[in-house]
């Protein structure tokens, strides 16, 4: 996993080859928050994590509703990001606001083939592709 929790490492991943949709999306939030200091922490999930290394990287669980306790797989269960959305070009952008003064955390999740199958169920089972989503570039 890609964590991006500074404005230079943000420059560094823009450096990098990454997946068109996951660099439009890094370069556009870029744009909007000026610095992402003090502001959120992104988190790029690459092949080979899987849904427990995403909690453990994280620091709280994303399968477990935080309010109620119940897991993903639960019919009472409801997420606890602020935002979840599928955006064009397939990649899941989840929001996670915790703590009163705003700062994010924002998980981005390639839909791929090779992107662990729990996380992947989880995601298509409970974000609908959105009308707001940014188009692939």
């Amino acid at each position: 996993m890609l964590t991006i929790d500074t404005d230079a490492r943000l420059a560094r991943a823009l450096d990098q080859p990454l997946a068109a949709a996951v660099h439009h999306l890094l370069a556009l939030r870029r744009d909007q928050l000026g610095s992402i200091e003090g502001a959120a922490a992104f988190h790029l999930v690459e092949v080979g994590d899987t849904l427990t290394d995403v909690e453990a990287a994280l620091g709280f669980p994303i399968a477990t509703d935080l309010v109620e306790g119940t897991s993903y797989t639960d019919p009472d269960f409801v997420p606890s990001w602020e935002s979840a959305e599928l955006h064009s070009g397939g990649v899941y952008e989840i929001v996670y606001v915790l703590t009163d003064d705003g700062y994010a955390h924002v998980l981005l999740v390639p839909d791929r083939d090779d992107t662990d199958r729990a996380l992947r169920s989880l995601l298509r089972d409970y974000v609908d592709q959105a009308e707001g989503a940014v188009p692939a570039p």
